[in-house]
């Protein structure tokens, strides 16, 4: 979290938030942190992670309580219209993320996730899981990039969604 800090500091926009964003507030989760600067870390434990990263493993757990996007953004008196994308990337939770997000999911020209289509993380979300979720709410995917995969385990993904609704809008902003 401290480097992070340090890496934003340049821009006035961003502010780092230290929590754990799922879809419920104050559920406690084992945390379980990995032995890569914590970038594998996870509610989830590690499943096929490790045909494609055998070197990654948990090193250690700590608890956390679960919040939701939605009671962090009005907790700092950050407004989710102010922004035009979500980003996520959290080893597995992705759903979770999205589903407490659920109500302010229409803010977002964009939704970018990584995400896969095998069981990275035990009980993990995957490409399926959230097309169905993002589809049946007015977004379509724009781009998908598979970045790493394995021909015996999956592969890994950063999928773009667009917002249907605002399509339009994007389209005509993006060719400016």
């Amino acid at each position: 979290f401290a480097q992070l800090q340090v890496n934003i500091a340049d821009y006035r926009r961003q502010r780092a938030i230290k929590a754990l964003v799922t879809d419920t507030d104050d559920q406690t989760y084992e945390f379980y942190l990995a032995n890569n600067n914590g970038a594998s870390s996870s509610i989830l434990r590690i499943n096929e992670h490790k045909n494609i990263w055998p070197e990654i493993e948990f090193v250690g757990t700590i608890n956390l309580q679960g919040r939701k996007l939605t009671s962090l953004l009005d907790e700092h008196g950050i407004k989710a219209d102010e922004f035009e994308a979500l980003v996520l990337d959290t080893q597995g939770s992705e759903l979770l993320a999205l589903k407490g997000a659920e109500s302010i999911l229409n803010n977002f020209r964009f939704i970018k996730t990584e995400v896969t289509n095998f069981d990275s993380y035990a009980d993990c979300c995957t490409v399926d899981d959230i097309d169905s979720f993002l589809l049946g709410r007015g977004f379509s995917r724009f781009s998908c990039e598979r970045f790493m995969s394995s021909r015996d385990t999956g592969a890994y993904y950063n999928i773009t969604y667009i917002n249907r609704e605002k399509c339009h809008e994007t389209l005509a902003a993006l060719r400016r």
